[in-house]
């Protein structure tokens, strides 16, 4: 895969899990705080997998 399609899918990706976050926020306010823990899991995890393609390209 190209940097530019990295870069893609680390865009939908964060946006998917922004969009996530909001519709938790609005109808499941009690479930936020999970919510919040999953989603800096998930882009450490998002971030650490581009940092490895494009950083350390073995």
């Amino acid at each position: 895969m190209s940097k530019l399609k990295h870069i893609s899918l680390f865009l939908l990706l964060y946006t998917a899990v922004v969009v996530l976050t909001y519709i938790v926020s609005r109808f499941a306010p009690n479930l936020l705080v999970y919510m919040v823990y999953i989603a800096i899991a998930s882009l450490l995890v998002i971030t650490g997998y581009l940092l490895k393609r494009l950083v350390l390209k073995r």
